[in-house]
């Protein structure tokens, strides 16, 4: 079972600043001063990210690392260029087109293909790594 509740209790449609994880925020908050009108598809655009931190352990330290210049320098742009670097190879836009379109089947289907690999032999896993890591060698 996985819960997921990235940002807070918030009425959709209705502009609000972001008091959830600025993290996993959603690329459309980060480039407004946190001033966004929530939708759906943001909490399921964090939980592609979360995924890619859960799977990559360099990309989770580097996100928490540019979490952190973004706070203390008060520039989120910083923060958007790695996310949106970090979602460019296909598996990965293919997770965020998922999430921004709201086909929870599919989505549910591709994160079953991401966590897959952490039940894997190691060998297996390297195998995988290679074709999705975004990270580069």
């Amino acid at each position: 079972v996985l819960l997921n509740d990235w940002g807070s209790a918030v009425k959709i449609g209705v502009e609000v600043e972001l008091a959830g994880s600025l993290l996993f925020a959603p690329s459309h908050c980060l480039q407004n001063s946190f001033k966004y009108i929530p939708q759906p598809q943001d909490d399921l655009q964090g939980f592609v990210k979360f995924f890619q931190c859960i799977m990559f352990p360099r990309v989770d330290q580097e996100a928490h690392q540019r979490e952190a210049d973004a706070k203390m320098n008060m520039n989120y742009e910083m923060l958007f260029k790695f996310w949106t670097c970090q979602l460019e190879p296909p598996y990965w836009k293919q997770g965020i087109r998922l999430a921004n379109t709201l086909n929870y089947r599919e989505l549910k289907n591709w994160i079953r293909e991401v966590v897959r690999p952490l039940a894997l032999s190691r060998k297996s896993k390297s195998v995988l790594k290679e074709m999705i890591d975004p990270t580069p060698k």
